[in-house]
């Protein structure tokens, strides 16, 4: 008994660190979360000193990964997710499909009978959601957001009985439509499901043990299974905040359907975390008010220096030094070599705000045809999408002066930064501000939007300008256009050894106070 009792006072508390975002997205590569996620984990597990374990969270239980799982999941993240530029274009507008070295143009979008059925669907779907909004108005503060975590689980639920399977992207509509078998699974899916199906080393979670999740304020991570696990266990969670940008504004009307599910992960979020981490002083407000607005229990709040940190390599600098001779081997396609172009980063959604620039740019040819700059757009589709993907591809201008590239290699984003006049980022809802950061790093001019967290991570070196002034965007636009082009701007390089020392020292201080508990 006594050998027993000693060996308890000797145990060291554990790292459990956490990978189940990154394995969730292992074939999209291009997640914010997975590389925060993926770059962290990936120093927190080779840190000497820390008796680190990578760890998934799977049906309600966690496993552990051995060696070679947990590499492929981490090397998953740093993959581009395709070798090809691909280039959204009208029938007829752009002439046939070719390639160009390693760049391709794009399959015809959407019949336009297709679309308007896209854009009907979207707008019963958003009724229902001001009808749903309306009654959680006259609720009380108490139960408003478990009201609104049934609701959305509730919608989950009509959606799976709708649909009867995934939806997914068709290659041949370039839409999302509803199949099933594993035929048309995505290209690296299978690593999930390889990985998931060979999960046997159960991990009992002990008292005194952490776990570090970069996945919990996304949603990829199931905090409920996680606050049983901590509840009966005594295991201490540490979480990173999602973009808290998308949170509902009560002063306002709702924006976008998604704002519901993140104020939902946020309330999980709050019960579940012992401390949550947040990447920059508007996330700390952003945090603090919503627990206040929503009468949740505050867990403590350390900030760590990640803004920036998440476009692929151990810094911004390095990224575009390490990729320049990847770049080379792009060739883009002729339509956007051809003239000189502001680039438009961010995901085509409802906060991306690309139809905003799509009005400003109808605006600026109307008045002088000449104008010097066509608009790229370098976006990937986002959730609700079809409001912006009918203004884009409905615009007279589409296909000549303003172009979308939907898909592309991580080379391929330097070679768009390096090539452009001025990057355009006219977002809504940024609680991170990593886009921003990555267009400063490639030494271009910068306008933004100055909302959320982004003239935070400008660092006063962009121009910033509200998301709704379309006249200050159109005076922005104008003004770099007749501008020299910039090259080269100071700024404060983040990296991950620095971010990763910020996660690292909260968890030093964490797992010291657990084995004081423990033993």
């Amino acid at each position: 008994m006594e050998r027993t009792r000693s060996r308890r006072k000797t145990r060291r508390a554990r790292l459990l660190v956490d990978l189940t975002s990154s394995l969730a997205l292992a074939d999209e590569p291009h997640s914010d979360v997975a590389r925060v996620e993926g770059e962290i984990a990936g120093r927190l597990l080779g840190s000497r000193g820390l008796n680190a374990l990578p760890v998934v969270l799977h049906t309600g239980t966690l496993y552990a990964l051995d060696a070679e799982q947990r590499d492929r999941v981490l090397a998953a993240m740093l993959r581009s997710g395709t070798e090809e530029v691909h280039l959204r274009i009208r029938p007829g507008s752009l002439g046939t499909e070719a390639e160009h070295g390693t760049a391709t143009m794009g399959e015809d979008p959407p019949a336009l009978p297709v679309r308007l059925a896209v854009a009907l669907m979207g707008s019963i779907t958003r009724a229902a959601r001001r009808a749903a909004r309306g009654s959680l108005a006259v609720m009380p503060n108490t139960v408003r957001e478990d009201v609104r975590a049934i609701l959305i689980h509730a919608r989950q639920i009509v959606r799976t009985a709708v649909y009867r399977a995934p939806l997914v992207r068709s290659e041949q509509t370039d839409m999302f439509e509803t199949v099933s078998g594993p035929a048309v699974a995505p290209p690296r899916a299978s690593l999930h499901n390889q990985i998931s199906s060979k999960l046997t080393v159960k991990v009992h979670a002990r008292h005194g043990d952490v776990i570090w999740t970069a996945g919990a304020g996304s949603g990829l991570v199931p905090l409920r299974d996680l606050a049983a696990l901590r509840d009966s266990t005594g295991l201490r969670v540490v979480g990173l905040s999602g973009n808290l940008a998308r949170l509902p504004v009560p002063t306002q009307p709702p924006r976008s359907g998604p704002a519901d599910t993140v104020a939902a992960i946020t309330v999980d979020l709050l019960d579940t975390a012992d401390l949550v981490l947040v990447p920059n002083n508007w996330s700390w407000h952003a945090l603090t008010n919503f627990a206040e607005r929503t009468g949740r229990r505050l867990p403590p709040i350390a900030r760590i220096s990640i803004n920036g940190a998440g476009t692929a390599q151990s810094s911004l600098q390095q990224q575009v030094s390490e990729r320049s001779a990847a770049g080379e081997r792009i060739q883009l396609p002729p339509e956007l070599a051809a003239h000189p172009f502001a680039l438009a980063i961010g995901p085509v959604d409802a906060p991306g705000n690309h139809r905003l620039l799509v009005r400003v740019w109808e605006q600026l040819i109307a008045h002088l045809p000449t104008f010097p700059l066509n608009l790229v757009i370098l976006g990937r589709l986002g959730v609700e999408a079809e409001d912006s993907i009918v203004a884009i591809e409905a615009s007279p201008l589409f296909g000549t002066r303003i172009l979308w590239v939907d898909r592309w290699p991580d080379a391929a984003q330097g070679k768009l930064l390096e090539a452009c006049h001025v990057v355009l980022y006219p977002c809504r809802a940024d609680g991170w501000g990593m886009a921003v950061m990555a267009a400063l790093a490639s030494g271009r001019a910068v306008i933004a939007s100055n909302t959320g967290a982004i003239p935070e991570a400008a660092q006063g070196l962009a121009r910033l300008v509200d998301p709704d002034d379309e006249a200050g965007w159109a005076a922005a636009i104008t003004d770099a256009a007749t501008a020299p082009r910039c090259d080269r701007m100071a700024f404060v390089e983040p990296n991950w050894d620095t971010a990763t020392a910020g996660v690292e020292s909260q968890l030093r201080s964490l797992l010291c106070l657990s084995s004081g508990v423990a033993g």
